[in-house]
């Protein structure tokens, strides 16, 4: 079975509602990534956005994207991290607490699924 984070990120990629990326560098309100540099979205695209550190001494933290700016792919963040150093994040449209509810909700339900297998029945014609 794949890891949650694995199945997170790939329920994000299909919605088209996560980004994945590694900080090229890192302050405690801002988090800078070239590839995040774009000439086609509006300094609004992250705004309100979930940043989740996903590696580094801030794993597993949260906070909301503030600002966004396009040209340096620098993203404002509206509470400082512990710290950010090396690390890898993930930037969700949607509150990844809120998205992992749903996930293991939805697991849950699978569980109950019947693993009968399916039979060809003859109605003796």
């Amino acid at each position: 079975m794949p890891a949650f984070s694995a199945i997170r990120q790939e329920v994000g990629y299909v919605s088209g509602t996560m980004r994945t990326g590694t900080l090229t560098t890192g302050g405690t309100v801002t988090i800078t990534d070239t590839a995040l540099i774009s000439t086609t979205l509006p300094a609004s695209y992250f705004v309100d956005w979930y940043c989740m550190i996903t590696s580094g001494d801030a794993a597993g933290q949260v906070r909301l994207v503030a600002g966004y700016t396009p040209g340096t792919g620098v993203l404002a963040i509206d509470r400082a991290f512990t710290s950010t150093g090396t690390a890898t994040y993930e930037l969700h449209r949607f509150d990844p607490d809120e998205t992992e509810r749903i996930i293991n909700a939805q697991l849950r339900q699978m569980h109950y699924v019947s693993r009968w297998p399916i039979g060809v029945f003859t109605d003796g014609d």
